[in-house]
């Protein structure tokens, strides 16, 4: 697979997850979509930060991922501070819902900005040979640790306090 075509798919089951989330009420079910949703989030964040990003990062795109870049640190800053919220709390759904905003915004983004651009500055090949690249990592960090790489976070623990 391409490594647009895998960002894709990682964006697709990340807002598959946010939605899962929204239709649950219980405080329990709703944290295990949290740690399936953050686990997701830190894997697909650490894939395109060490191989997509500085792969892609050739004239007009370099600027386009200034931006993806800081879109990331929001998400990151937001995962630190839900992972240490019981889910039970009001403030947990309050953040749960700004996290998915923040996603929905970076995906619309990646998806008609960078994306795009990538496809027509890299050869199919390329895309590719990154493609295999990335899947290679995401499956390394998926067995990385018990919770994936939510775990490997410096924010906070894998579990509500």
């Amino acid at each position: 697979m391409d490594a647009t075509a895998l960002v894709e798919t990682q964006h697709a089951e990340l807002l598959r997850l946010f939605d899962r989330a929204a239709e649950h009420e219980v405080p329990s079910a709703r944290w295990a979509l949290f740690e399936r949703i953050a686990d997701q989030l830190a894997m697909h964040l650490s894939i395109e930060e060490q191989l997509f990003y500085p792969a892609i990062a050739v004239g007009e795109l370099d600027r386009w991922l200034l931006s993806a870049d800081d879109d990331h640190r929001s998400i990151r800053t937001l995962l630190g501070q839900l992972v240490d919220l019981d889910p039970s709390v009001p403030r947990f759904d309050a953040l749960l819902a700004i996290l998915e905003d923040e996603v929905r915004r970076h995906v619309a983004f990646e998806e008609r900005e960078i994306l795009p651009r990538a496809r027509t500055t890299f050869s199919g090949d390329e895309l590719e040979q990154l493609g295999a690249e990335m899947g290679a990592l995401y499956e390394e960090l998926v067995g990385g640790t018990a919770h994936g790489p939510l775990a490997a976070e410096p924010s906070g623990p894998a579990g509500p306090p």
